[in-house]
């Protein structure tokens, strides 16, 4: 993604949110960013989600699991103007660059 964003000269900044997670404040944004619920970010294939398989949580329950264990955040995920995509498939990130 780095080299994709250099290559277009796009400006970009890297958050290490696995040694400064994010805050709830920043995850509900995330969701906004998205257009989406917070399900939507969370890798349901890792470890951490087993205790979470099949609960119906409501969205700030999920926003604080996305806090409690930033593993579980999908990335990456760029923003631009407001807007945020999940950078994969690679092709969101050309159409958000491309607004």
């Amino acid at each position: 993604m780095i080299e994709l964003l250099n290559k277009e000269n796009q400006p970009f900044q890297t958050i290490d949110y696995l040694n400064a997670p994010l805050t709830v404040d920043q995850v509900t944004e995330l969701v906004k960013m998205l257009g989406g619920e917070p399900l939507a970010l969370i890798r349901q294939k890792e470890e951490a989600f087993t205790p979470y398989k099949g609960k119906e949580l409501t969205d700030k329950e999920w926003i604080e699991v996305i806090v409690k264990h930033p593993i579980l955040l999908q990335r990456p995920i760029v923003i631009k103007e407001g807007v945020a995509v999940v950078g994969r498939p690679i092709e969101k990130v050309y159409e958000l660059m491309n607004r």
